[in-house]
């Protein structure tokens, strides 16, 4: 099902403010691919939670690796060496 008007503003606007608001903090330079990711991991947590009523272990296992990888890859906006 594809995202209505409202939920894409809201998404946006989330990645937009965690952006304005990692600039200044150098901990979290790659807010596209955690938010990416995170959003990933919910939706394959969330799929079977809704469709069969719970979730098995596999898919919180994918669900977490899938937010690791979006927290830890940088993003095609950044050069460089460091995160």
């Amino acid at each position: 099902m594809p995202l209505t008007w409202l939920e894409k503003r809201l998404l946006g606007g989330i990645i937009k403010y965690i952006a304005k608001r990692t600039r200044r903090n150098p901990i979290m330079k790659n807010v596209i691919t955690t938010a990416i990711g995170i959003i990933g991991a919910i939706v394959n947590a969330a799929y079977p939670l809704i469709t069969k009523g719970d979730i098995p272990p596999e898919t919180i296992i994918i669900s977490v690796i899938m937010a690791l990888l979006g927290f830890f890859a940088k993003d095609f906006t950044r050069t460089g060496t460091g995160m």
